[in-house]
């Protein structure tokens, strides 16, 4: 079987919490303000396989979406088996980067969960003739992870048959390299479509994409009146403290995090659509926000700060 019985009822939120490390810490999701993430890895490792629609992220910058893809492409890798997963970048130092600074690390540092499950370094396959390289690492039960470059029309990874194709900065990515990855999925049972990046101009193929998808935005709940709102520049006070603009109560929205839920703009569409801007980062200050819309132009605020395509207008 490829889906192994024993782990149907696993959470990815708990998988990754058991098993991931950051910088000798163990990787938190829940409590921590970014529980807007648990919705996102739960719909890719198990919303994906019930449902079969391809995901887009429209995001602003430094929100952790590629940490974001790692931990459900190793969610995969340690509870599938022959299980193919394309993580591709638009060019080849992303790729190489990637691999070194993140994939291996991750690997390397991971920890037992309390069952005494194997670390996910113990995974990688150990069969005499094959070694990691940049471009991959090979896992047991017949299980690998490619990170390749996407570079001008992607031909060369029409060649790479995958379970879960990852698009990294997807705002550089050609309308042929897209065209030509989408092929990599045709033989796969699961066909996992993962696409994320930091918008541009508008009118782009990752526009269409993104219009064509349910469009979720993720909502807070007011601890006082129970009114579910977005984060705004006009609600988001000072510090992390947000308004709600039906109550005018304030409160702490890494507190609040945890209620709040996803609520899709579109209904009855064929791709599903999360947007993450830097308001809802718990790391991130009003004040900072502020900063930013000063130091930098309309269109770079908009596309790196608030996840918009800017059309100028």
């Amino acid at each position: 079987m490829s889906l192994l019985d024993d782990t149907l009822c696993i959470d990815p939120v708990y998988f990754i919490e058991t098993h991931r490390t950051v910088k000798g810490d163990k990787f938190r999701i829940q409590n921590t303000g970014r529980e807007y993430l648990i919705d996102l890895y739960r719909y890719a490792c198990i919303g994906t396989m019930t449902e079969g629609k391809p995901m887009v992220v429209c995001k602003g910058r430094q929100v952790e979406m590629t940490e974001t893809a790692l931990n459900i492409s190793l969610y995969f890798l340690k509870n599938y088996s022959n299980f193919t997963v394309l993580h591709a970048f638009p060019r080849a130092e992303q790729a190489s980067r990637y691999s070194k600074d993140r994939l291996q690390q991750a690997v390397r540092t991971s920890q037992k969960n309390a069952k005494g499950n194997p670390k996910l370094e113990d995974l990688k396959s150990h069969v005499k003739g094959t070694s990691d390289t940049v471009s991959s690492i090979n896992f047991v039960n017949e299980n690998n992870y490619y990170i390749q470059s996407a570079w001008g029309n992607g031909d060369a990874l029409r060649g790479i048959p995958a379970d879960m194709l990852s698009r990294d900065e997807f705002q550089d990515w050609t309308d042929d390299a897209i065209a030509n990855t989408n092929s990599c999925l045709d033989a796969s049972k699961y066909k996992i479509d993962f696409s994320f990046g930091t918008p541009k101009a508008a009118g782009t193929k990752y526009e269409q994409l993104w219009l064509s998808s349910d469009q979720r935005f993720y909502h807070l709940k007011c601890p006082g009146c129970a009114h579910y709102f977005q984060i705004t520049l006009d609600n988001f006070k000072t510090g992390f403290t947000v308004e709600c603009p039906k109550c005018k109560k304030l409160s702490d929205k890494r507190v609040i995090m945890k209620d709040g839920k996803w609520i899709p703009s579109r209904l009855n569409t064929d791709r599903v659509g999360f947007h993450i801007s830097q308001l809802l980062s718990p790391r991130i200050t009003r004040e900072q926000i502020s900063l930013r819309q000063v130091e930098y132009s309309d269109a770079r605020f908009r596309n790196e700060v608030l996840g918009e395509f800017y059309s100028g207008a």
